[in-house]
């Protein structure tokens, strides 16, 4: 999972996190169930055709 798909999932609230200050690390705490469940919607995103130039 990429930083900008943790991003994106905040601020769909997918993910529940904070931060302490702006520019600070993220702090996300999950269940083992929150985990599996987006275990599961990451395997179920299509990926991006695109190749890196």
């Amino acid at each position: 999972m990429t930083p900008q798909t943790v991003f994106d999932y905040l601020a769909r609230e997918l993910l529940a996190g904070r931060q302490l200050a702006k520019g600070q690390p993220w702090q996300i705490e999950l269940s083992d169930d929150q985990i599996r469940q987006l275990r599961n919607r990451v395997r179920r995103t299509k990926r991006s055709k695109k190749e890196a130039s």
